[in-house]
């Protein structure tokens, strides 16, 4: 499944994000929007994020979202793919179910 995440509810409460919760190895975690700054090596979502990858997720940014922002690839983790619009395309087409959270 890929995991489209457009909003996350919360800074750093500790608690898990929903979307985590049900997140599978081989599933996907695509950042899109404002959440793209969830990606950066220092924000509190770091350690869920590094959780996830641990457990076989795959985790992507969309270009276009990180560049209007400013964000410098440098400062992402390093685990993230990130990806253009056609590679998005291609990735929804690649996963079986998505879910939008």
């Amino acid at each position: 499944m890929l995991h489209m995440i457009q909003k996350i509810l919360h800074k750093d409460d500790g608690i898990q994000p929903n979307w985590l919760k049900y997140a599978l190895s081989g599933d996907g975690l695509l950042f899109l929007d404002d959440t793209v700054y969830a990606a950066q090596t220092r924000h509190p979502m770091n350690v869920w994020l590094q959780q996830a990858n641990q457990a076989g997720q795959t985790i992507y940014a969309l270009s276009l979202d990180i560049q209007a922002r400013g964000l410098e690839l440098s400062t992402l983790m390093p685990e993230i793919r990130v990806l253009s619009d056609e590679q998005w395309v291609d990735l929804v087409v690649q996963y079986a179910c998505v879910q939008t959270w």
